[in-house]
């Protein structure tokens, strides 16, 4: 959309530009030379016949010329009709012939200088053009006005989508889970009820009000979520913002959420069934097995290999980290439903580091210098 408005300016303000008297007219500084070329050979014509036209008809063409433009010259200076030569007086009309009022305004009159004497010139009358020039600015003005609103709002539009709409389905999420356990809060912060909550909140901007709420909630979510566990199916029906209020309130609640009873966490690995791999053992466990070719259900029997039949497996049961395999599968469905579908960061880019850092592991002898 940026790119869109950038090329709309640049097409659209230069049309902003047309009718005004065009930079490369030089008719005026040429007409001008063409008088003072008339001039004198109206002089030389008058010298032996004591007066001369041909100036007067460069004037009359002169004005002609301009007759159908919105300039024109309205007056002469200098180019004198009475001449003295030699003791005698020559006549050369023509600068009478062009004695029009003057713009009231100095910035509407262009001066053109003769070529002849410094003191002769030739003077324009640009109050039309200006005028267009000016209502042009003006159209222009509206224009970028115009563009600026509907660019701030379509911004606010695309704003209220991705933030405001979500940030207010988060809250109402917060509002939601905290509905049955708000009087949990003021209990345990020492308050003595909703009246003294309702004062604190009071003049409170709306930013301020909701790191009050988090802050009060910050106290009670460890209990709570220990208390009140999400389980599975409950997650399962949780949308994004209700997994990012459960989140915000416990970062460490990954193992509540995937609810499992505290003696079924741990299995020694003796009692699993070695599944078919979809390559050989042998290959999984080197430099050359290529994640990115297997299905996504071929990836799954792969890591859940790694985790459970593996060297490194067999380690990790020995220090008593080794989860269940039901929880273990539905650990590997929620991280996969959470990729989006980048062309880089997704799910196939994360089984492949996951199989790159067992490889790294393994590699290093990990298993004889970490701790247990």
């Amino acid at each position: 959309k940026v790119a869109f408005l950038t090329i709309l300016v640049v097409m659209i303000i230069p049309l902003f530009q047309i009718g005004v008297f065009p930079e490369t007219d030089f008719s005026t500084k040429a007409w001008v030379k063409l008088l003072d070329s008339e001039y004198m050979m109206a002089k030389q014509e008058a010298v032996a016949s004591n007066r001369s036209h041909i100036f007067q008809d460069a004037v009359l063409r002169f004005i002609d010329f301009y007759g159908d433009k919105n300039y024109f010259p309205f007056e002469i200076q200098g180019y004198d009709d009475v001449v003295p030569v030699d003791g005698t007086i020559i006549h050369i009309p023509g600068r009478s012939m062009l004695q029009l009022d003057a713009p009231q305004r100095a910035q509407n009159i262009a001066v053109i200088a003769s070529g002849l004497q410094s003191n002769w010139h030739v003077l324009f009358d640009f109050r039309d053009p200006s005028r267009n020039e000016e209502l042009q600015g003006l159209l222009l003005i509206a224009f970028v006005i115009v563009v600026m609103v509907m660019f701030s709002f379509n911004l606010n539009q695309i704003l209220d989508e991705i933030v405001v709409v979500p940030l207010g389905r988060m809250l109402g999420s917060v509002r939601e889970m905290t509905r049955n356990i708000w009087s949990q809060v003021h209990a345990m912060s020492g308050s003595g009820g909703g009246d003294e909550d309702r004062n604190a909140v009071d003049g409170m901007s709306e930013t301020e009000k909701l790191e009050y709420i988090v802050h009060r909630l910050a106290k009670i979510s460890q209990a709570v979520l220990q208390k009140h566990a999400v389980n599975a199916e409950e997650m399962a029906g949780l949308g994004a913002e209700g997994k990012g209020v459960l989140d915000l309130m416990q970062p460490d609640a990954m193992v509540v959420r995937l609810e499992k009873d505290p003696g079924g966490w741990c299995r020694p690995t003796q009692d699993l069934e070695i599944p078919e791999l979809p390559v050989a053992a042998e290959l999984i466990d080197s430099w050359g097995l290529d994640m990115l070719s297997l299905m996504p259900a071929e990836r799954h029997v792969v890591v859940g290999w790694l985790v459970f039949h593996s060297h490194l497996g067999s380690w990790i049961q020995s220090a008593g980290w080794l989860p269940d395999a039901s929880l273990f599968r539905r650990f590997q469905e929620v991280v996969e439903s959470g990729y989006m579908g980048h062309s880089y960061h997704n799910s196939i880019h994360a089984w492949d580091v996951c199989h790159t850092v067992y490889r790294t592991m393994a590699e290093t002898g990990s298993t004889e210098w970490l701790s247990s």
